[in-house]
């Protein structure tokens, strides 16, 4: 659907227009409510009888103590938060930077869809690899290169090749985040450990304020490319000081290797 949706969507803007495109959109998700209703649970035994805020506070504290988890789920922070605002922007560069309007619009999200799907494709031939984290880190670091190229890009040929490396980039970035912080937390925190990565997704929509209104002044092109080179740099400087964390190696600075 990554690919065939945004086609679709575009179809669909230009037949009955914007607003009817959001009820197809908003009907698409009832399908799904189809197999989670038909999905069971394992059992599980009983959970301790412990306040909330602890169970919170203790997955916080796990983060901090463990680099390799504070690490991964800051890079996913920085991720949201400098580079994932460009699907807010990415009409703006369809309509008044490409000039391609809606259609236009459609193909470089199916772009973006494809190279997600071959991401995650490639990363699946791959298995159980042990250079999980210096994947993540190129990964990262390609999505963001792409993006600062992407938002200067004048050609629509060239913005379709740089969404299909985008793609690839942030598919691959969140998959790998998943399987780094699963992989390297205890059974009982990996639900409190799961929820702060999934916490920093709400910094894409804070981080696509900013980005929205500092592109009415000086423009989108600037405005996101300087935004995705501030994400570059903020990441290299974290992976820098891990680096300097991961000389020692411990308990909590080795990654796993158990798939």
């Amino acid at each position: 659907m990554r690919i065939v949706g945004p086609i679709l969507a575009g179809v669909f803007i230009a037949i009955i227009g914007a607003g009817g495109t959001m009820y197809v959109n908003a009907a698409g998700y009832l399908i799904g409510l189809v197999p989670l209703a038909m999905m069971q649970a394992r059992p599980r035994p009983p959970a301790a009888n412990r306040a909330p805020l602890r169970e919170i506070a203790d997955g916080i504290v796990f983060m901090f103590r463990t680099p390799v988890i504070f690490f991964v789920i800051n890079v996913g922070n920085l991720f949201a938060l400098f580079g994932m605002p460009y699907l807010s922007m990415l009409p703006v560069f369809a309509e008044d930077v490409l000039k391609v309007g809606s259609l236009g619009y459609g193909l470089l999200s199916s772009a973006s869809g494809v190279g997600a799907v071959l991401g995650g494709i490639a990363l699946a031939r791959l298995g159980d690899t042990r250079h999980k984290l210096r994947l993540f880190n190129g990964c990262y670091l390609l999505f963001l290169a792409s993006l600062v190229v992407f938002s200067l890009s004048p050609w629509m040929w060239l913005s379709l090749g740089l969404m299909f490396v985008i793609g690839i980039g942030s598919m691959s970035c969140i998959s790998l985040g998943v399987v780094i912080l699963q992989q390297n937390t205890p059974r009982e925190l990996q639900a409190r450990v799961m929820s702060l990565w999934t916490w920093g997704i709400a910094l894409a929509f804070l981080g696509a304020l900013p980005v929205g209104a500092v592109s009415e002044v000086f423009g989108a092109p600037i405005t996101m490319a300087v935004t995705a080179g501030l994400g570059l740099a903020s990441g290299l400087v974290l992976m820098a000081w891990y680096a300097g964390q991961a000389r020692t190696p411990g308990p909590s600075t080795v990654l796993s290797s158990q798939p």
